[in-house]
């Protein structure tokens, strides 16, 4: 129970932090709790990773390069989908510094387990990790095992939905990447925080919705940035569809609101809950490349007067 208030609290705490008006943070905080209560029923430590990259983003935005790096790295220890904290890095306003303490806090998490337990069980257990994940991973992918509950992914979806067993995902994972970088392509805004957050929506989905270790609970993860996207987006009859169709099927497409015909016969066996966030990535990516971000309204921000125009 404590490890769950935790979990849930922290997250709670990092919304507030972002730089938008109460009435986002509300709506985010609304909208994803559907989302919180399935991933604390798994007592996971997901909210605690998404706390940790908004962290990660908000203090780096504000020029405590130490703070964010402390939280992104902590993500990282805990679970490798924080390593997309280092995205944030062309926001920081001393890339020497962000440097220095990405250093300093990776040594300080690496040897501090140490002095509890011995290095040598220390680094096996470090290696063991990752043969772990190796092994996890090819396991996620099998379609032969109805192992439904894992890889609810971009792949899981090509996978499921074309029988594409043997699907690498490095045909996924590359153009995956590259778009990925093409965001940064407008460089010119790095310091206007409509294009940090649109960034920020982008770098939450990201390690989800191509993951093969990606669950339903996993996506604490990634709906705050959803809802996020949708508060500031000026609205109109496809945003509002978009975020609505994301919403049902990404919080309830495993709950009996959907029916559970619609859970055992659709959702599962075909990763549907990854489809409209998938979707969403791929509209924030189009509408980075396009500027669209310059058309949110500074009135949704919490400090309208810190952008570049």
């Amino acid at each position: 129970m404590t490890w769950v208030l935790f979990n849930t609290g922290i997250l709670y705490v990092a919304i507030r932090k972002l730089p938008i008006q109460k009435t986002g943070q509300n709506l985010i905080l609304i909208f994803s709790s559907v989302e919180m209560l399935n991933a604390s029923s798994w007592v996971q430590s997901n909210a605690l990773i998404a706390a940790c990259i908004i962290f990660g983003f908000s203090f780096i935005w504000e020029g405590k390069d130490k703070w964010g790096l402390f939280f992104i790295l902590i993500a990282v220890f805990i679970k490798i989908y924080g390593i997309v904290g280092f995205a944030f890095f062309f926001f920081s306003k001393n890339k020497m510094r962000f440097i220095l303490w990405s250093v300093i806090w990776s040594v300080i998490f690496f040897i501090a387990p140490m002095l509890i337990a011995p290095p040598h069980f220390i680094i096996k257990s470090y290696a063991d990790w990752y043969h772990g994940l190796q092994k996890k991973s090819a396991k996620n992918i099998r379609l032969d095992i109805h192992n439904d509950y894992q890889d609810i992914s971009a792949m899981g979806i090509l996978r499921r939905l074309f029988g594409l067993k043997y699907l690498k995902d490095i045909w996924v994972l590359v153009p995956a990447a590259l778009l990925f970088v093409s965001q940064y392509l407008p460089y010119r805004y790095f310091k206007d925080a409509r294009f940090g957050l649109y960034l920020l929506c982008s770098v939450l989905l990201f390690p989800v919705i191509f993951s093969t270790g990606s669950e339903s609970p996993t996506y604490i993860i990634a709906f705050p940035a959803v809802c996020l996207w949708y508060w500031l987006q000026p609205k109109n009859i496809f945003i509002h569809v978009l975020f609505i169709t994301a919403f049902l099927i990404t919080s309830f497409s495993y709950s009996d609101i959907l029916t559970p015909w619609f859970r055992d016969h659709i959702a599962r066996p075909y990763a549907i809950k990854a489809l409209p966030n998938v979707i969403i990535w791929c509209v924030i990516v189009a509408q980075i490349l396009t500027r669209q971000f310059l058309k949110v309204s500074t009135s949704k921000l919490w400090q309208p007067n810190n952008f570049a125009v």
